[in-house]
C-alpha cells in the first residue's frame, strides 16, 4: 500500500491551523488514520496521536507540529491554497511544516504495513509555534501519552535541509527573552534638557546590544560536521515607547530574543545584557544635572529553553543518528552531514521530559516567509526515509 504524501500535503496545506486554531486539522488526520484502519486520538489539549507495531519495545516517536505561524505581509499567492509550480509546493505551513508532517503521517501509514518488532508512535501535536501554556510537545511528554513510557527514539519532522539536500540534524540553538524597561525622566517637550528621555537612553542601549550581538563568539561542536562552528545571536524585537507627542517620555520598554548555542546558559545570557543596563544607568545617571537621583532601569527574563545536543556517545544516540544517515544514503545516495539548526524545536523538549535521543530530519527549509515552499522531490524522499529509518530501528 502506497500513500500519496503530496496530496496529504495539499489537503494540510488547505486547512487553516495558525496557532490556537489546530483542531480542523486535527480532526482531519485523525480521519486519515482511520480511513487506513489505523486507531488515532485527540488528546485534551488536541494533539494527535497513531500507534503502529507490536506495543512493546523499543519505541520511535515521530513528531511534527500542526499549528503555522500567522501569515507575513508579502505574499503574492495565497497563503492558504496549495499551488504547485514544477518542483514546489507553495502555500502557509509548507515548510514549517505541513510538507514533512504530511510525509511522516503516510510513512506511519505505511508501516502499518510491517511487522514491527517494537512500536512506532505518532505525535502530531499543537503549539509549537506559539510555546503558550497549549505547547503540545511539553503536555504530550511530561504528563500525556508519552510520559509513561521508556521511549528509545525520537525524529522530529522541522527542516534539515542545507544545499537541496536532507541532512540529519543532531543540535539546535536554545532561546531566552528579555523584557527591558528603560528608566527617563520627564519634562514638558519644549524644555527637553530639564528631562532625561527614555528613547534617547533606549538608543544607548541598542548601539550596546548591536555590538554585544556583534562580539558574541562562535563555539565549535565537535559532533557536527557541517559548519561546526555556531555563534549565538541576540536581537531587538519589539519597542514601546512615549504617550503623548508634547512629553518627554519617562519609560520605554524593549523585548529581546536571545538565540543560545551549546554551553551557552541562560544565567550567562542575562548577566551580559545586566552588565549593559547597569553600566548605561550609570553613565547616563552621573551626566544628568538636574537630579541627583540615580537612574534604575529593569530587566525580566520570560520563559526560555535551552540549547540541545544528541548525545552520539550514548548507545541510543549514536545508533538513531547512524541508522538515520544509512537510511538516507540509500534511499539518495549521498552521504549526509551532521548539521546544527538555528530555530528551536520540539527535540530539546521531547529529549528533557522522555530522555530519549531526538533528531530533526525533515525537508522545511523556508518557514516564516512570504511565498513559503517546500520541494516536492525532497518531500517523496522524505516518505522513504522516515520508513527506512523506522524499518532499521523496529524491524
Amino acid at each position: 500500500m502506497s500513500v500519496d504524501e503530496i496530496e496529504f500535503a495539499k489537503k494540510y496545506i488547505s486547512i487553516k491551523s495558525v496557532t490556537g486554531e489546530e483542531y480542523d486539522l486535527s480532526k482531519e488526520i485523525r480521519n486519515d488514520f482511520l480511513s487506513y484502519g489505523i486507531k488515532a486520538d485527540i488528546d485534551e489539549w488536541g494533539n494527535v496521536i497513531a500507534v503502529v507495531g507490536s506495543g512493546n519495545s523499543p519505541f520511535l516517536v515521530f513528531n511534527g507540529h500542526l499549528d503555522t505561524v500567522p501569515p507575513v505581509s508579502g505574499w503574492t499567492k495565497n497563503p492558504f491554497d496549495s499551488i504547485i509550480d514544477g518542483d514546489l509546493l507553495y502555500g502557509l505551513g509548507a515548510s514549517d511544516m505541513k510538507g514533512s508532517l504530511a510525509a511522516m503521517i503516510a510513512a506511519t501509514i505505511e508501516l502499518s504495513n510491517y511487522k514491527l518488532n517494537g512500536t512506532l508512535i505518532f505525535t502530531g501535536v499543537v503549539g509549537e509555534e506559539g510555546g503558550s501554556d497549549r505547547w503540545g510537545s511539553l503536555l504530550i511528554a511530561s504528563k500525556g501519552f508519552l510520559s509513561n513510557k521508556h521511549i528509545d527514539y525520537i525524529i522530529v519532522g522541522e527542516g534539515s535541509v542545507r544545499a537541496n539536500k536532507i541532512m540529519v540534524r543532531i543540535g539546535q540553538r536554545g532561546y531566552v527573552r528579555f523584557k527591558v524597561v528603560i528608566k527617563g525622566i520627564s519634562t514638558h517637550s519644549s524644555v527637553p534638557t530639564e528631562g532625561m528621555n527614555a528613547l534617547y537612553r533606549l538608543a544607548d542601549f541598542l548601539n550596546e546590544i548591536k555590538n554585544l550581538d556583534y562580539h558574541l563568539k562562535s563555539r565549535y561542536i565537535s559532533s557536527v560536521t557541517f559548519n561546526p562552528y555556531v555563534k549565538g545571536t541576540i536581537a531587538p524585537t519589539i519597542v514601546k515607547g512615549g504617550q503623548k507627542l508634547n512629553i518627554i517620555p519617562d519609560e520605554c520598554e524593549v523585548y529581546l530574543d536571545r538565540r543560545l548555542v551549546y554551553g551557552e546558559t541562560i544565567e550567562e545570557a542575562f548577566t551580559q545584557v545586566k552588565e549593559i543596563l547597569n553600566h548605561l544607568d550609570e553613565v547616563h545617571s552621573s551626566s544628568f544635572q538636574v537630579s541627583k537621583e540615580k537612574i534604575h532601569s529593569q530587566i525580566e527574563i520570560l520563559p526560555g529553553r535551552p540549547p540541545y545536543l544528541t548525545d552520539i556517545n550514548s548507545e541510543n544516540g549514536r545508533k538513531l543518528v547512524e541508522t538515520a544517515e544509512y537510511a538516507i544514503f540509500e534511499i539518495t545516495g549521498f552521504r549526509p552531514e551532521r548539521i546544527y539548526g538555528t530555530g528551536y524545536t520540539d527535540a530539546e523538549i521531547l529529549n528533557y521530559y522522555t530522555k530519549a535521543p531526538a533528531i530533526i530530519i525533515g525537508a522545511g527549509e523556508t518557514g516564516h516567509t512570504p511565498d513559503e515552499y517546500v520541494r516536492i522531490s525532497l518531500l517523496k524522499q522524505l516518505k522513504k526515509i522516515y520508513i527506512n529509518t523506522a524499518l532499521k530501528l523496529l524491524g
